[in-house]
């Protein structure tokens, strides 16, 4: 039975996380952006799927997928929020 692990990375312009506040909110909506890893290959492009759309606006600049790894992600970007997004799903057994 294999496993997925997920991972979120913001590349983050204008916030410093060491001094914010905590931001539930913020926190909410980065759990989302790491659930969407997870949604059908096909569905992330067109950002449609049921976890992406919690996240609207979302600009899908590319999607990613390695076979031989059994790695997809996809990167973005959050214009709202002024963050790039990275999300990671890797398969492991």
């Amino acid at each position: 039975m294999s496993r997925h692990l997920c991972f979120l990375g913001m590349l983050v312009a204008g916030l410093v996380f060491a001094s914010a506040a905590y931001d539930e909110s913020f926190a909410l909506r980065a759990a989302w952006y790491s659930s969407a890893a997870y949604c059908p290959m096909g569905d992330i492009p067109s950002w449609n799927c049921t976890n992406c759309k919690n996240n609207p606006g979302f600009q899908v600049e590319g999607v990613l997928f390695d076979a031989s790894s059994n790695t997809f992600g996809y990167v973005g970007a959050d214009h709202k929020l002024a963050h790039s997004m990275l999300s990671v799903c890797v398969s492991v057994s």
